[in-house]
């Protein structure tokens, strides 16, 4: 799970930099020696041009670390998530609430105010009392990292929402709008189609779509364990020992489901 946990690390950690003032383009002069915060290393506001990519990678890898746990363990992440997707949502409330657009100075306990240090790891934080310059450059920066990782925030959400609750497609749609008697016929007819054995304790394939059903399912077994499932398919040879499926139980169902859709046509 090392790609979720730098990517949730990541999105929430802040590296604030502590430059002088001569160094920012402040619109405000003088004091041009005194210390200041910057972000812009992390945001396109001025000169940075990896982070997003660094981030949506960081996204990826999260994702491929989601998508080997089982449906229960992937539920419990995805609450944590959501959860995490709460905070953001604060933060942004309170970032709008001391937020101003002609604004070219903000108070020194800016980052107190919004509670930034509060919702996430901010390092390299200072004390309000050491009057470090915050500027409208560090606020905007601020503002440009967290739609950045907000936006990767919820892209990952939905993806594992995606996983967990398929969408309805547009034949299931289409089925849906037919007349109850309509849903009947076709049940009745998709039922007489697929050929099944109550006394055989599983379900008795077509041979003219096994190797339809075989190669929609492929990659979720190694070659050892596809090779068993083979064989039973085809020839009913018991397998020695368990096969183990590589991937959520939808995708199985979902195989199911175009084989009976090719039946059906």
């Amino acid at each position: 799970m090392n790609g979720l946990i730098q990517f949730l690390t990541r999105i929430q950690t802040f590296e604030l930099r502590i430059t002088i003032k001569d160094k920012l383009k402040s619109p405000i002069k003088g004091d041009e020696n005194k210390q200041a915060y910057s972000l812009a290393h992390e945001t396109h506001y001025y000169d940075s041009f990896t982070y997003k990519s660094e981030i949506r990678v960081l996204k990826d890898m999260a994702l491929i670390d989601l998508l080997s746990l089982n449906d229960t363990s992937l539920k419990r992440e995805f609450e944590q998530l959501k959860k995490l997707k709460e905070r953001f949502k604060l933060m942004w409330t309170n970032f709008h609430q001391h937020y101003g657009e002609l604004r070219a100075e903000y108070p020194g306990n800016f980052i107190f105010s919004i509670q930034l240090n509060y919702l996430f790891i901010v390092n390299n934080l200072q004390s309000d009392y050491k009057d470090i310059y915050i500027g409208d450059e560090f606020v905007e920066s601020l503002h440009d990292t967290l739609k950045i990782r907000d936006k990767f925030l919820s892209e990952l959400i939905s993806e594992v929402d995606e996983i967990l609750n398929p969408r309805e497609t547009f034949e299931e749609w289409m089925v849906r709008q037919k007349s109850p008697e309509q849903v009947e016929d076709a049940t009745a007819e998709q039922s007489q189609k697929i050929p099944y054995n109550p006394d055989a304790g599983r379900p008795k394939f077509n041979h003219q779509y096994i190797d339809d059903f075989l190669q929609l399912i492929r990659t979720y077994f190694s070659e050892e364990h596809f090779s068993r499932l083979d064989s039973l398919i085809k020839a009913d040879e018991q397998p020695a020992s368990q096969m183990i499926f590589n991937g959520n139980s939808n995708k199985l169902a979902d195989a199911f489901k175009q084989l009976r859709n090719l039946w059906a046509n």
